[in-house]
C-alpha cells in the first residue's frame, strides 16, 4: 500500500487566564455573563500564557467532561512543556527550554512530538534560553533499556531527567484527533 506524507503544523490552544475566562462570551457570540464553559476534549492542551501575574506557562489537559476553568493545572513543582523543535520525524530530538536554566535530578518535562518517534535508540538534546544547549540526553524506557519504542504525532512524552539520562513516564499523553 502507497504511504502518503502529509506536511502539517500543530497549534495548541494558548492564551492569558484572563481570557480562558472569556472564552465562553467568545464561545456563544457574546451572550453569556458567566465564566468559561468551553470543555477541552480529553486529551487536549490547554497552555496558559505568561501573564502579569504568572511569569511562566502553565498547562492543563482536558477530560472531555470538565469545562476549563474546572480542570487542575499539570503538577510538578519542575515540569516544563517542551515543543518539538525537529523537522523531521528522528530519534535525535530537539527542544527548547524556556523557564529552565540548569537539568537537575526530577525534572520533568512534558515534550510534544510533532513527528513520530521512530523505533531507534532516542536521545534529547534541549536549547537552554541563553542560547547553550546540552548534549545529546539518552531516554530509557526500564532501567538501561534505551527507549526504541515508536510513538505517532502528536504525541506528548511525560520524561523525568535524573542521572544525566531522561526517563519515559508510564502517563504518556496520546494527543490524537478523532
Amino acid at each position: 500500500m502507497a504511504e502518503n506524507t502529509i506536511k502539517t503544523r500543530i497549534q495548541l490552544k494558548s492564551d492569558t487566564e484572563t481570557n480562558w475566562g472569556k472564552s465562553a462570551l467568545i464561545a456563544d457570540g457574546g451572550t453569556k455573563t458567566s465564566g468559561s464553559t468551553f470543555v477541552p476534549k480529553k486529551g487536549e492542551v490547554v497552555i496558559y500564557s505568561t501573564d502579569d501575574s504568572h511569569p511562566f506557562s502553565r498547562l492543563k489537559v482536558g477530560n472531555g467532561v470538565d469545562s476549563v476553568p474546572k480542570l487542575p493545572f499539570l503538577q510538578g513543582s519542575s515540569a516544563e512543556f517542551v515543543v518539538s523543535t525537529n523537522s523531521a520525524s528522528s530519534a535525535a530530538l530537539t527542544g527548547t527550554l524556556t523557564n529552565t536554566t540548569l537539568l537537575t535530578n526530577g525534572k520533568i518535562i512534558y515534550y510534544m512530538l510533532t513527528y513520530p518517534l521512530p523505533p531507534s535508540a532516542a536521545t534529547l538534546t534541549l536549547q537552554y534560553p541563553a542560547g547553550n544547549s546540552t548534549t545529546a540526553i539518552p531516554i530509557y524506557t526500564y532501567g538501561t533499556t534505551q527507549c526504541i519504542t515508536a510513538y505517532p504525532a502528536p504525541f506528548i512524552l511525560t520524561l523525568i531527567f535524573y542521572n544525566d539520562a531522561f526517563y519515559l513516564a508510564a502517563n504518556n499523553i496520546s494527543v490524537l484527533s478523532e
